[in-house]
């Protein structure tokens, strides 16, 4: 039997907790890379994967399921790779 004053508190998080923390990071991330892109509106892949620390496989996935917004260029909308 264990002893009450030993079990630690658990606490359990939500889906609504994992998106807000989501959110959070991506801000953060945000400001982190934001001096990194002055003056640019579009990159190139292999910057989006230098700056997310992606693989190209990674970023393919996210350029399928449409979570980044690209052209057939290759390049991508840095205003949609702060909100991924």
């Amino acid at each position: 039997m264990i002893r009450s004053d030993i079990v630690e508190k658990i606490e359990l998080l939500t889906k609504s907790d994992l998106d807000e923390f989501k959110k959070d990071l991506l801000e953060e991330i945000g400001l982190l890379i934001q001096p990194q892109l002055e003056g640019k509106k579009w990159l190139k892949s292999a910057e989006v994967r230098k700056l997310l620390k992606i693989s190209p496989g990674t970023l393919q996935n996210l350029r399928i399921n449409g979570t980044l917004a690209y052209t057939r260029l290759a390049v991508y909308s840095i205003t949609n790779m702060l909100t991924y």
